[in-house]
């Protein structure tokens, strides 16, 4: 994992998911929020009161999502050390596809005063990187498991 902060105020942050399973889309939704919960915290600090635009980009070359063998939820694959107390994303709320692709990407423009919440800009980009992959999303199930989150 690797985390920085330019001088003329960007963030950046980059990591690899794979494990032997595939990728975690839990593990995904946990550095979006961490990132987002950055991102917000950071412009009210340095005084930013304006837009931004976030960019999100994934490259799972071709590895499956990785789910439980038991109840096919989504779980963590690696926990960077928050608490999570046992998170997951049910299996309804993504819809795998056959055909996905290997790569995705989105970005979506955020005002800091009417993005207040860290829930719906986490949602937006989670949406649209999954369905970027060519999966399928149930908006209010992914909305009630990533509720839990925060």
């Amino acid at each position: 994992m690797r985390w920085r902060v330019t001088a003329t105020g960007e963030i950046a942050f980059a990591t690899q998911m794979e494990s032997d399973e595939g990728w975690s889309v839990v593990d995904l939704t946990i550095y979006i929020v961490l990132f987002v919960q950055l991102a917000m915290r950071w412009g009210g600090e340095i005084g930013y009161f304006g837009e931004a635009r976030l960019f999100a980009i994934l490259s799972v070359a071709g590895l499956p999502l990785s789910r439980s063998k038991k109840t096919g939820t989504y779980l963590v694959g690696f926990n960077p050390g928050i608490r999570t107390d046992g998170f997951a994303i049910a299996s309804s709320a993504i819809l795998q596809s056959p055909n996905s692709t290997t790569s995705g990407s989105t970005d979506i423009k955020v005002n800091y005063l009417t993005s207040t919440t860290v829930l719906s800009v986490v949602l937006t980009l989670l949406n649209r990187l999954i369905r970027s992959l060519g999966h399928a999303v149930v908006e209010r199930e992914l909305e009630q498991d990533v509720r839990t989150l925060l």
